[in-house]
């Protein structure tokens, strides 16, 4: 019993294409923010920068904490939705 061409074709196509794709960079490939919608000092503040402490020897990348304090944390919420969607932005 013979498979028909037009069934195999495609599935030959596919199996090239897939080989074509490349290999992403290593995360993270440079440093990691962290934006804290409050001000400095605060309880969030204050909550963040120890796991900061520790991700930046886990991951061996620098790890940056960015304040944005206004509008009860929307300003800080807008720049972490506007970022770059890389993973490079918490």
């Amino acid at each position: 019993m013979s498979v028909p061409v037009c069934r195999v074709l495609p599935a030959v196509a596919i199996a090239l294409m897939s080989g074509a794709a490349s290999a992403q960079d290593a995360w993270p490939s440079r440093p990691v923010n962290i934006i804290v919608p409050f001000p400095p000092g605060g309880a969030a503040d204050l909550a963040t920068r120890p796991l900061a402490s520790q991700l930046e020897r886990s991951l061996k990348q620098p790890v940056l904490i960015i304040n944005r304090p206004g509008a009860a944390g929307a300003l800080g919420m807008a720049a972490a939705a506007g970022s770059k969607p890389d993973g490079h932005t918490l």
